[in-house]
């Protein structure tokens, strides 16, 4: 898809050698701390650079690890995210939400002509500013963590994340549209003929036994299939 194209510009290869080397000196943690006090455009600097380090082929997967840690990390404290996760030209359709989640409404929408799933963090009520923050710097980890996953066979591509309406509160997750919907949405009972021929027990055992301890984050399972 052409809107997916990836950024060749010279400064996503800024400063990719001394970020591995940073993030391969393991006792210098006085620099990995003056990195994670960075700040607006020195932040977005380096977390362009630290995905552009991540993508490298030469790179092993034990410092890829490290570097996605040090990315969610600056990106907490920074509230930044790589620029590669931005995208232009989305618009929705319709006037009402398809769906909602426990923190978000699902939409119908596009990017230019292709057809997408927007995922839009919900807004709190006044006076839960806090509740609203703490939910966007969710919905850009999330994001974050997404893209290092892209390339996997059995994961949904993740195309970025847009500005609702141009709001900086009203982040979205832009992915692609399925119309069998998600997973539950797929297996529910329905009439004979319109039933997906789907084989229960492979699908639970590959469930149960391809859970994977997810290195990005901390207490939780990533289930990759």
């Amino acid at each position: 898809m052409n809107f997916l194209k990836k950024d060749t510009s010279a400064r996503k290869k800024a400063h990719a050698d001394e970020i591995i080397r940073i993030v391969t000196d393991v006792q210098n943690h006085e620099q990995r701390n003056q990195l994670f006090r960075k700040r607006g455009q020195d932040a977005q600097i380096w977390l362009n650079s630290l995905q552009a380090a991540a993508e490298l082929p030469e790179i092993s997967t034990e410092l890829r690890s490290s570097i996605f840690k040090i990315m969610l990390k600056l990106s907490k404290h920074s509230d930044v995210t790589p620029e590669c996760l931005n995208i232009k030209n989305v618009t929705r359709e319709g006037e009402h939400p398809i769906g909602a989640g426990g923190f978000g409404d699902v939409w119908k929408g596009k990017v230019r002509q292709t057809i997408v799933c927007l995922k839009v963090v919900r807004n709190f009520q006044q006076g839960n500013e806090s509740n609203s923050q703490d939910l966007l710097k969710q919905f850009k980890r999330e994001a974050i963590l997404w893209k290092q996953l892209e390339s996997h066979p059995n994961i949904l591509p993740f195309f970025g994340m847009y500005d609702w309406d141009g709001a900086p509160g009203k982040l979205c997750l832009v992915s692609p549209w399925m119309e069998g919907g998600n997973l539950a949405h797929y297996l529910n009972p329905r009439p004979p003929k319109m039933k997906p021929v789907v084989d229960h027990t492979t699908l639970v055992t590959l469930m149960t036994s391809l859970l994977v301890w997810n290195t990005f984050t901390t207490g939780k399972l990533f289930m990759v299939i």
